[in-house]
Parts: structure tokens; sequence; C-alpha cells
């Protein structure tokens, strides 16, 4: 900062993908940012960054744009900035289904069971607290392909892949007691196979 090293850091993971500036909770103002790219060096998957891998967000953080709810269940979802939150207390589904068609996808959420967690349901796919591995927050990433659904909880692969029901063609996220729901990302596969 002004011509003095103040941090450092090495072995940094992802090495590739993007850059993220960000504020602790105050105003900051940037200016005069200049990037200069460096030559490219091939690089394993596991070092590039998730962003670069072509996987687009599903929530903007603001509203439910590009998602419907049965209206008297939708009052019970809460936007809070890049979490979104299930009170629990809807009497109907409570179920949000996003614009984005299931079919050759793969598929990002992170999951918090609240007060009163039973399960949720990913694109029709029921998962339990056990299954995520406690309370705290669990990455679900599902890739949908040829009617299949394979799913991985904290990198960890789910025993088997399992069919599509013929009625789910958008991916939806469902919760059976509270829940918080962030980083929704979605990627189109284009003729990857995934787990091979």
């Amino acid at each position: 900062v002004n011509g003095k090293l103040v941090t450092r850091g090495t072995d940094a993971s992802p090495r590739k993908g993007y850059i993220c500036i960000e504020s602790e909770g105050g105003v900051v103002h940037y200016r005069n940012m200049k990037i200069q790219e460096l030559p490219e060096t091939p690089i394993a998957d596991e070092h590039v960054a998730v962003a670069a891998r072509g996987f687009r967000s599903l929530y903007t953080g603001l509203n439910l744009d590009g998602w419907d709810a049965p209206e008297d269940s939708r009052k019970h979802w809460q936007v809070q900035d890049w979490i979104l939150a299930y009170d629990g207390k809807s009497a109907a589904a409570a179920t949000l289904t996003s614009t984005e068609p299931l079919a050759d996808r793969e598929f990002i959420v992170d999951v918090r069971p609240g007060e009163n967690f039973q399960n949720v349901t990913i694109a029709g796919q029921t998962l339990n607290r056990e299954q995520l591995a406690g309370d705290g927050w669990a990455r679900i990433v599902a890739a949908v392909q040829g009617g299949k659904m394979s799913i991985s909880i904290n990198g960890k692969p789910l025993d088997a892949s399992r069919s599509i029901a013929a009625d789910q063609t958008r991916f939806s996220i469902a919760a059976t007691g509270a829940a918080a729901f962030a980083n929704f990302y979605a990627r189109e596969l284009k003729g990857e196979v995934i787990g091979k």
C-alpha cells in the first residue's frame, strides 16, 4: 500500500479465473486500477476458479427475478443480499423454480440448514441433514445428463446417479423447515461427460 508491502500470499488456489475486490463493511472508492496480462501457461482444472468454467449466476441477490413460486409461499422466501432464506413456515409447497432448463446442465448451490430443518430438494432430489453433513454450509454440485443426475456434497459424490422425474424440466429448490441458500450457478454441458 503506497509502495509498502503489507501482506503476501503463496500457493494460492484457484490461480486462474477472476479478480475480486471488496470492502469489509465500509465505503471504498477505487481508481487507476490496472491489470497486466501474464503469458498463458497450462494449469490443472482444480486451480481454475469456478467462474472461469462458464458458470452463470441464477440469483441476483436483489430479488426473485428468474424464479417462480406459488403466491402463498413466495412471501416465505426472503432476499438477504447474497443469501436467499426460506423461513420454513409455508403451508404450501416451498418450491422455487428457476427459468433455467435442467437437461445437460451442471448446477452449484450452497445450503445451510435452519430451525426445524428436515430436508432440501434440489431439482427433485431430496437431501437430509445427515447427507448435508450437519448445520454448516454445504456445497451441492448436481450434473444432469441423459435423464440422470449425479450429485456431490462438499466434494464427495453421493453413491449413485439418480433418475430425473419426467415433470422435472427446470432447476428448482425446496425446503422442509428453515434453510438458507446461496451461490446459485449453472453452466451448460456441451459434450462434456461429468464424473469421467
